[in-house]
């Protein structure tokens, strides 16, 4: 009887040994693999995306051609370039492009653009600037929405003409073609 009893204690024993070097060898790929893991982060965040000038004129919405433009005249600051001397964007310039194409829709003139970039680049101090340079941009854009919507009244107008035209509601009258002048009897 004692013979199972000590077979199973060297079972037992061993079990136990074999059971606290899996738990060593595991803390140790634990930590190995941490450290490696946190160095390949730190890595991955040092390095920043970084995009050729065609993959930036997908992501913005631009033209090659309007973007090396905007690059030519300064409008895009710290443009970087690759060992083969080709333009590349980070994520910084993609935005920055983004906003250059807001101004542009906006009615801003390149040296328009160029002034407001100059006030950025000077840094918080120039926000009041920049502010006054936008209040003005908004005038002139309520100023364009309304100009369109009296567009689009103008088209809804002639929508229903035609529609009332087609349907015999009314006599169809031109203003261009004598036979069909509203006046004409």
């Amino acid at each position: 009887m004692n013979l199972p009893l000590a077979d199973e204690w060297r079972i037992t024993k061993f079990s136990c040994a074999s059971l606290q070097l899996n738990l060593y060898l595991f803390i140790i790929i634990l930590i190995i693999g941490c450290g490696y893991r946190q160095n390949f982060l730190r890595k991955v965040k040092r390095k920043r995306m970084t995009y050729t000038i065609k993959q930036a004129c997908e992501k913005t919405g631009m033209t090659y051609q309007g973007l090396k433009f905007y690059c030519n005249e300064g409008l895009v600051p710290n443009v970087k370039r690759d060992k083969n001397n080709r333009r590349i964007f980070d994520d910084h310039d993609i935005e920055w492009i983004k906003c250059l194409l807001h101004l542009r829709n906006c009615g801003m003139g390149i040296q328009e653009m160029k002034d407001y970039l100059d006030l950025c680049l000077k840094g918080e101090i120039t926000i009041p600037k920049r502010k006054k340079i936008l209040e003005k941009k908004v005038k002139d854009v309520k100023k364009r929405i309304a100009v369109l919507e009296g567009c689009l009244k103008f088209i809804d107008n002639k929508q229903k003409f035609y529609d009332d035209v087609l349907t015999g509601k009314i006599k169809y009258f031109s203003n261009l073609l004598p036979e069909y002048f509203p006046d004409k009897k």
